[in-house]
């Protein structure tokens, strides 16, 4: 299958998500929280408007951490602001932050974050450009986990390892939303493999 997602943050404003759904897009990762304190002002309305549009719906985590115990602190953060939805798509760790520049292998704070997500009973992917995939994040270490690849101007990302999703664009227009998004095509059923694994239910 080839379905287009959108990430969405505060950044993007108000969104038609009803504009977007009749456009064709399927589903929505939209950005739930940051580091260990940032919840976006715009994941609970922005949750509540894409599920009345009956699109798919999964959250991401922006990654500040820069050791193990922190990745699992802010992996705990995330679960905290995500456990009372109903998600259909993975809960996603954009790692790309500044203070990681500098780390040459990001392998196990990456697997102690998802490692984290998936004991609470979700489906866990990691979202990173292709060059970090080459190089922070290529141990085999992660090889279970699901990838969410950036590459952008390609006909085809440069990648050969097993990925479900691509983001090709970062300044994709899309009627519902004024400014430019990001742009991305799943290849898997999420919602299918979700459903059937009973995963990424509400927590109570």
């Amino acid at each position: 299958m080839n379905q287009r997602v959108l990430d969405i943050s505060a950044y993007q404003g108000e969104v038609d998500f009803h504009r977007i759904k009749q456009d064709g897009i399927w589903g929505v990762m939209l950005k739930a929280t940051e580091g260990e304190r940032y919840l976006s002002p715009a994941f609970e309305k922005n949750y509540q408007q894409a599920k009345q549009a009956e699109l798919e719906v999964g959250a991401y985590h922006y990654l500040r951490a820069s050791t193990v115990p922190e990745a699992v602190a802010e992996a705990n953060f995330f679960l905290s602001k995500v456990k009372e939805k109903q998600l259909t798509l993975p809960l996603a760790v954009d790692i790309e932050a500044p203070e990681q520049r500098q780390i040459e292998d990001l392998a196990p704070i990456a697997a102690a974050f998802c490692d984290t997500l998936e004991k609470a009973g979700y489906y866990a992917t990691i979202y990173s450009t292709v060059d970090w995939f080459k190089t922070k994040l290529s141990a085999k270490q992660l090889d279970r986990f699901d990838r969410w690849i950036a590459e952008e101007g390609v006909s085809k990302p440069n990648f050969e390892k097993p990925y479900g999703m691509w983001q090709y664009t970062s300044s994709g227009k899309i009627p519902g939303i004024a400014k430019g998004t990001d742009l991305s095509v799943a290849y898997k059923d999420y919602a299918g493999i979700i459903q059937r694994a009973g995963l990424g239910q509400v927590r109570g």
